[in-house]
């Protein structure tokens, strides 16, 4: 892919067709051009001015239009082949191209954002809102509505942060993967701050929770379920671990998941070499240290 160069001096057509090299039938291509379809004309740009050089945009499509027919010239025999041209009218420009990978980086966290909403709305509809409204003794202070709002305005923060963000950072590898994994970790931390408020019923109040900033309450979220699973005593507790890894991130739905390289995750965590503490969760949530690939 590339532009088309073409001229509209007649008699350079005919020195580059090669009829002074003595091909065997030289071809110059008679384009016909109307108001749209015409490329640019380039003639002050170049070194060449003498050519009147116009380019067209990589993707215009010719197509013959008409018989051709021979001419002689002074140099020998030339083929004219009349064709019509369409100009490629949805051609980027560089800057259009290089912003799109952020654009549809915005795109997607714009809709996460609507979707943390829906998840918020759902999770409220399904709790016992009264029930909980009235062990928070500073519920009169702040409503759920408010903490809602606040959750909402923390998530649009880090989008908006991420729209000031230079087209180049998102052609940074490392650069883009953290803002991909920051689009991630906001729709987990921002339930696990609703969440955390509506289980930790006895340390977690709407007045302190409030301004706290989302991934301070997703801390203090693990560490309460933490604390909780040491104090069930059950003996099987491998469906609360499996939670705890949905928390930190570990898994999506199952420990079983497999990566490229068939590996579980207990398995990728292992060669990775990660921490003891997210093996110990992976191996309690039930995965297999037999598995094999």
């Amino acid at each position: 892919w590339g532009f088309m160069s073409t001229t509209s001096d007649r008699k350079i057509a005919i020195k580059y067709s090669g009829v002074k090299d003595n091909q065997a039938l030289p071809m110059v291509l008679v384009i016909r051009t109307g108001a749209v379809d015409r490329g640019a004309c380039v003639r002050d740009f170049s070194q060449y001015v003498d050519e009147v050089e116009y380019l067209w945009l990589p993707g215009s499509f010719l197509e013959q239009d008409g018989l051709q027919s021979l001419e002689v010239t002074e140099h020998g025999i030339v083929e004219m082949v009349p064709v019509k041209a369409n100009a490629n009218l949805k051609a980027d420009t560089t800057d259009v191209l290089l912003g799109r990978k952020k654009q549809m980086h915005i795109a997607a966290f714009t809709y996460r954002v609507d979707e943390i909403h829906r998840e918020l709305q759902r999770i409220i509809l399904e709790s016992d809102i009264e029930k909980r409204l009235k062990m928070d003794p500073t519920a009169g202070d702040v409503t759920v509505d408010m903490f809602i709002q606040k959750i909402m305005d923390q998530c649009t923060a880090v989008l908006r942060e991420h729209e000031k963000r230079d087209i180049k950072e998102y052609h940074t590898h490392g650069m883009y993967r953290t803002l991909e994994m920051e689009m991630v970790d906001v729709k987990i931390m921002a339930l696990s701050k609703l969440q955390e408020w509506l289980q930790n019923t006895s340390n977690s109040f709407l007045k302190f929770r409030l301004n706290a900033a989302l991934r301070t309450v997703h801390r203090r979220h693990i560490a309460f379920q933490e604390r909780i699973l040491e104090e069930m005593k059950l003996p099987d507790t491998r469906d609360e671990h499996k939670k705890l890894c949905q928390l930190r991130g570990i898994i999506v739905d199952n420990v079983e998941e497999l990566n490229d390289l068939k590996e579980t995750k207990l398995m990728a965590a292992a060669a990775e070499g990660r921490s003891n503490l997210e093996l110990k969760l992976l191996v309690r949530a039930g995965a297999s240290v037999s598995a094999i690939r």
